[in-house]
C-alpha cells in the first residue's frame, strides 16, 4: 500500500503507467509562463492574463526548471509514485538536474 495525497493505493504488481494529467498540465503551464517571463512579462501580468493569482504563477513556474527527461517521464506516466504537483510545489525543484533525479528516485 502506498499513500498519494489523500489516496491510499494497493499495489499488486506492475500496473500500467498512469498519467497524472494535473502534473502534465502544470508542467505545460510552467513552461509557457517561463517563456512569458523571459519575454519581459511580470508575474502579475501573467496572472491577470491567465485569470489566476500571482502566487499560483510563482508556485508553478519552478516546474519549468525540471531536467529534460523528467517532463518526458511525466508525460508517459513513468514518474515515481509520489511525484505530484503538490509535492513539487511544496518541496521545491532543485536547480541542479542530478539533485532532482536523486530526490525523485527516493520517492
Amino acid at each position: 500500500m502506498r499513500r498519494r495525497g489523500v489516496e491510499l493505493k494497493l499495489h499488486l504488481g506492475d500496473a500500467p503507467a498512469e498519467i497524472d494529467r494535473t502534473l502534465v498540465q502544470n508542467v505545460v503551464n510552467a513552461q509557457k509562463w517561463m517563456s512569458l517571463i523571459l519575454a519581459g512579462m511580470t508575474f502579475a501580468e501573467i496572472a491577470n492574463a491567465e485569470g489566476t493569482s500571482k502566487r499560483r504563477i510563482q508556485d508553478v513556474v519552478d516546474l519549468a526548471m525540471l531536467a529534460p527527461d523528467v517532463p518526458d517521464a511525466i508525460a508517459a506516466g513513468e514518474q515515481p509514485e509520489g511525484l505530484t504537483s503538490d509535492y513539487l510545489i511544496k518541496t521545491g525543484v532543485p536547480a541542479i538536474w542530478s539533485e532532482q533525479r536523486a530526490q525523485f528516485a527516493k520517492l
